[in-house]
């Protein structure tokens, strides 16, 4: 039998394209910051395109480049068309970063199938269908696609049944695009943070009636500021990390194993 060939991945161009969605705040913005500052062009996608902008403005304005698009990623035309613009903003797409997520403060019990499916939609389906979209372009560039998911698809939280659910899925789509373009050079890697202290994390506390939960975390020191999420997303993508595909990186301080 012949042994499968796998081509050595080789850098990105100095100045590479990265589209991260969710970027108008958060971890997104952060990775924005960060790849621009590693002198990246950088695609900000969001639903809150004024937001979007304000971060794509002041990184501009820092001499970067950087444009914002509007995208709803619960709507799969919307998606395709994201695909469409990212690629006409700077001709290829080399990084990928799936970053946009939404939150469903309630058990499976809870929970509608209306919900269950928006849930999905945003945290699931988007993934899939702009990996895919995308993947003509990584595979030219022997690009990399870094997926967020988190810790609660590997431990089950009370409660948070359907979003553990959906981040469990992100991570084995992770591993399973990452085997299937291997042979392409293309890395898919994804990080599972903890707790992040983001206004997405205070809605959901608010959500819960569980404000000081919040609070309790952020006075112990167990709250990961954006930037440190950013961080491990760049080096999934960096040259550093050339050799690691299929991987999921836990970034939550310690806190799965207490």
């Amino acid at each position: 039998m012949n042994e499968l060939a796998i081509p050595t991945p080789t850098a990105l161009p100095v100045e590479p394209v990265v589209l991260i969605t969710g970027a108008a705040r958060g971890v997104g913005a952060a990775c924005a910051r960060r790849f621009a500052a590693d002198g990246a062009a950088v695609i900000l996608a969001d639903l809150r395109i004024a937001e979007a902008e304000q971060v794509a403005q002041s990184l501009r304005a820092g001499g970067a480049q950087a444009v914002a698009l509007s995208v709803d990623l619960a709507s799969p035309e919307a998606v395709a068309d994201l695909a469409v613009h990212a690629r006409a903003a700077f001709g290829h797409v080399d990084i990928l970063i799936n970053n946009a997520g939404m939150i469903l403060p309630k058990g499976f019990v809870e929970a509608s199938v209306e919900e269950w499916d928006q849930l999905q939609a945003v945290n699931v389906r988007a993934i899939f269908l702009l990996c895919r979209a995308l993947l003509p372009d990584l595979q030219q560039q022997r690009g990399c696609i870094v997926n967020v998911a988190s810790t609660a698809g590997l431990r089950p939280q009370f409660e948070n049944g359907p979003y553990c659910a959906a981040k469990s899925t992100v991570i084995m789509l992770t591993q399973s695009l990452a085997q299937e373009v291997l042979r392409d050079g293309v890395r898919v890697n994804c990080v599972c943070p903890g707790a992040i202290d983001t206004p997405l994390l205070e809605e959901y506390a608010r959500a819960r009636g569980d404000e000081c939960a919040v609070v309790k975390m952020r006075e112990n020191g167990m709250l990961l500021p954006p930037e440190d999420v950013a961080d491990a997303i760049a080096f999934l993508a960096s040259r550093q990390a050339r050799s690691i595909t299929g991987h999921a990186l836990v970034v939550d301080r310690g806190a799965l194993l207490m």
